[in-house]
């Protein structure tokens, strides 16, 4: 491709920043962004010089490169490209410093040893146009190079939260960018794939995603990521890593059902446990129709460190309900479980995180149980449970078979195994999942926890149990 000719509006389009910003124009910035790509650099540069919709502004992000790379961007200066030199030595890095120098109501930040169609501005932006919350325009994939495959990303695709179909080089809206505050998550360039955590990012901060006709071309060879980063491949390194669960934040949901004896345990663990707490969204449900109770929750919230605590009050049921005797109390049982089932039902629709922890308050984990819970999650997990005894039964509470024919799990040192049901004992969620349920008494059985299991394995997730998780039981302990 031969370098088209000098834009010459382009002194006249470079207004002050300030005003850029202002402007109701859809207009769009580039940044090309390379590492040692300088063989591949200015490829790229003619693919965005020869845009039927021009940047306002291109920017090359030379990080580290000790190859040509800025010898050939100096070379389109006199097209108006710019050079900037860092070095972050971090692709993430260099995204987020794309979205605060750029100042283009669109932002494309484009590797280096990748290339666009003439159109791909243009549709891009005229697709995004049509939806104010429209914070991504992503684009199906045509390799070039070593391989000429195409992944038609333009049907029904995996929900983002589950698995990527996102490539770097969409299209964001700078503000569904700055909003989103990307510099507050920290992938690990060497084994996660950063275009998924950014997407789901700006998605989770309440942008849409819609589809790109116009297709990325992006460049197949022996010294890209492509076998790894590309959309809809697992890492080797493991979905824990791939996904950056280690940094995903998550929602923890409590119960309290009043008992006043059993709340030092709950506040110690939550004193405790090891997950950032910039991180954790903190639900408390107070049930305990007890102003005392009340009182002596909101004092702890008011003094944590837990940045984002949630205290919301439930009247339903009656006061000491969780306490009394359920054996042999099939209406009773009832009772209870429709009235667990509405606390998490209330508290569910206020989580804004892909993945939940629910805690009863009689359930003491290990203070490491998020992450350890965490690494058990692959991409068709609903839920992991922790282990912990059946409050009444010499039992652990998950078991495998249908509900004819249940069989309770036999106790295991450490790993992981598959299982068809579970308490909420202490179970990881993933949000998605449970979106697709409701929670409630009146399925194959009266218990809330096995109608959710049994739907959740119907619509062809899987459930886990954790054995390195091990719990005690306040009721029942080990």
């Amino acid at each position: 491709m031969k370098a088209p000719q000098k834009r010459g509006t382009a002194p006249s389009v470079r207004t002050d920043k300030q005003n850029r910003e202002d402007s109701r124009d859809p207009t769009v910035s580039v940044a090309i962004i390379s590492h040692n790509y300088g063989r591949f650099l200015a490829e790229a540069i003619n693919g965005v010089l020869s845009q039927t919709l021009q940047p306002i502004e291109i920017l090359i992000i030379d990080d580290a490169s000790y190859d040509h790379t800025e010898h050939v961007a100096q070379h389109y200066s006199i097209y108006g490209v710019e050079y900037l030199r860092v070095e972050n030595r971090s692709v993430w890095k260099n995204r987020i410093l794309a979205s605060e120098v750029l100042s283009g109501k669109w932002i494309l930040t484009l590797d280096a040893d990748n290339t666009i169609h003439p159109h791909y501005l243009s549709s891009a932006v005229s697709v995004g146009e049509r939806d104010r919350k429209c914070g991504i325009i992503y684009p199906s994939i045509q390799c070039f190079g070593d391989s000429e495959t195409y992944k038609d990303l333009s049907g029904k695709v995996s929900n983002i939260s589950v698995a990527n179909h996102i490539d770097a080089s969409s299209v964001f809206r700078r503000e569904a960018l700055l909003q989103a505050n990307l510099s507050n998550r920290h992938p690990l360039q060497e084994i996660s794939a950063e275009d998924w955590v950014a997407a789901r990012t700006v998605m989770e901060a309440g942008w849409s995603a819609h589809h790109n006709p116009v297709p990325l071309q992006y460049r197949i060879h022996n010294s890209n990521k492509h076998e790894t980063r590309n959309v809809h491949v697992q890492k080797p390194t493991g979905y824990y890593n791939d996904a950056a669960l280690y940094d995903e934040p998550v929602s923890i949901v409590i119960p309290l059902s009043g008992r006043k004896e059993l709340w030092p345990v709950t506040r110690k663990w939550l004193d405790d446990q090891e997950w950032p707490r910039d991180r954790c969204q903190l639900i408390l449900i107070d049930n305990s129709h007890c102003d005392e109770f009340s009182d002596m929750i909101r004092n702890w919230a008011a003094t944590s460190d837990y940045l984002d605590i949630r205290y919301c009050r439930d009247d339903q049921g009656r006061k000491g309900l969780a306490d009394e005797p359920r054996t042999n109390r099939p209406d009773h049982d009832r009772i209870v479980h429709r009235t667990v089932a509405s606390i998490y039902d209330r508290a569910f629709r206020g989580v804004n995180t892909n993945y939940i922890l629910t805690l009863e308050d009689d359930i003491k984990p290990p203070r490491d149980v998020i992450q350890t819970l965490f690494k058990s999650v692959t991409r068709d997990t609903a839920a992991v449970t922790a282990a912990y005894l059946h409050r009444d039964q010499d039992r652990w509470l998950a078991y495998k078979g249908t509900i004819n024919s249940r069989q309770g799990v036999t106790e295991k040192d450490a790993g992981t195994e598959p299982i068809t049901g579970c308490g909420f004992g202490c179970l990881l969620l993933r949000t998605h999942a449970m979106n697709q349920i409701k929670l409630a008494t009146d399925g194959p059985t009266a218990f809330y926890d096995t109608n959710a299991c049994l739907d959740l394995i119907d619509l062809g997730w899987q459930l886990t149990i954790n054995w390195s998780a091990k719990c005690e039981h306040i009721a029942n302990p080990l």
